[in-house]
């Protein structure tokens, strides 16, 4: 793989109910150099950090608690059809990513995940 570009002046925002997922996404983004990259541990939150910080890049969980994906992500692009958004979850189910890149995700990742793909979705979302 080619080395990954670098967005110094980009930020980014991970959802996910679990720590250890956001960390990961952390992790492997970390060769991308993101000015900023905030957190969200579930919708609600999610949509907070989105209006506060309007980060250039969201990666988001569907299965989150208070406010599943689902809703959060109608929320977001409602309010921001422009909003970057790659959808990173277990759910393997084809109705449902459909559904999801209908609404505007710009990309649907199923776990578990490599670092290339993260790096790669990062990427061609922000080119």
């Amino acid at each position: 793989m080619e080395a990954p570009r670098a967005f110094p002046e980009r930020s980014l925002l991970i959802a996910d109910d679990a720590y250890f997922i956001r960390h990961m996404i952390k992790r492997h983004v970390q060769d991308l150099r993101f000015g900023d990259i905030y957190e969200a541990e579930n919708g609600v939150e999610l949509l907070q950090q989105f209006a506060l910080y309007h980060p250039d890049l969201v990666f988001m969980d569907i299965i989150m608690e208070q406010m599943n994906g689902l809703i959060a992500l109608d929320r977001l692009l409602e309010k921001n059809p422009h909003a970057r958004v790659i959808v990173v979850s277990a759910v393997d189910i084809p109705d449902l990513i459909r559904e999801c890149v209908h609404m505007g995700a710009f990309e649907f990742i199923v776990k578990p995940f490599t670092q290339e793909k993260i790096i790669e979705a990062a990427c061609n979302a922000l080119s």
